[in-house]
């Protein structure tokens, strides 16, 4: 826990499960830590909009962990842009809620590890969304409250994915045949209480 300094730089701020009562203001901004790797603020009470310069600045940082929370609100499309060096993402149990936009993590092409369960996202998750994450090994949206078909072709860039779970929404119809076709490294698979219907595909 705390700050870690590399040279003159901060490069970790690990503040989790600390209780913090803060409020994100508009104008709140890490964009002086320039050097940034790992930023850990899960586990608080951290409440407010997620302003939009949170993470901006961060191109260095490498894990961002803000799970959680107390954050209620629909989560903005630019919120993970300039992150390109990003590969562990954590935003379990917040209060976000609404349509995950499609373009959420596209600048993400190095991710290699993404959980956003337990929120409450709804309405049809987008074909694209994970498009471009072809490091990503590990992924998790769990206990959301996604709902219609899943999209054939959501998971068909992720040729390192090996664990995969997205159980308890409220996906419905048939599980489309070409759905894991492509997952060619997965070992963990989990999708039970959803609300899929006809036989299994072989």
């Amino acid at each position: 826990y705390g700050i870690t300094l590399s040279g003159w730089h901060v490069s970790e701020i690990r503040l989790f499960q600390n209780t913090l009562t803060l409020t994100l203001l508009p104008d709140f901004s890490f964009s002086w830590l320039t050097q940034l790797v790992t930023l850990d603020l899960g586990n608080n009470r951290i409440t407010g909009e997620i302003p939009q310069n949170l993470v901006s600045w961060m191109s260095t940082l490498q894990r961002l962990n803000i799970e959680g929370n107390l954050f209620t609100w629909n989560i903005p499309p630019w919120l993970f842009q300039g992150l390109t060096n990003l590969r562990y993402l954590y935003f379990e149990y917040n209060g976000l809620s609404g349509e995950i936009p499609a373009t959420l993590f596209s600048s993400l092409s190095r991710l290699e590890n993404l959980s956003f369960w337990g929120n409450a996202f709804s309405g049809a998750i987008p074909e694209t969304l994970f498009s471009g994450l072809t490091s990503l090994r590990e992924l998790s949206f769990f206990e959301n409250q996604f709902s219609g078909a899943i999209p054939a072709g959501l998971f068909s860039g992720l040729p390192n994915l090996y664990f995969l779970v997205f159980s308890g929404n409220q996906f419905s119809w048939a599980i489309p045949e070409t759905l894991f076709s492509n997952l060619v490294s997965l070992r963990n698979l989990s999708f039970w209480w959803n609300q899929f219907s006809g036989a299994i595909p072989a």
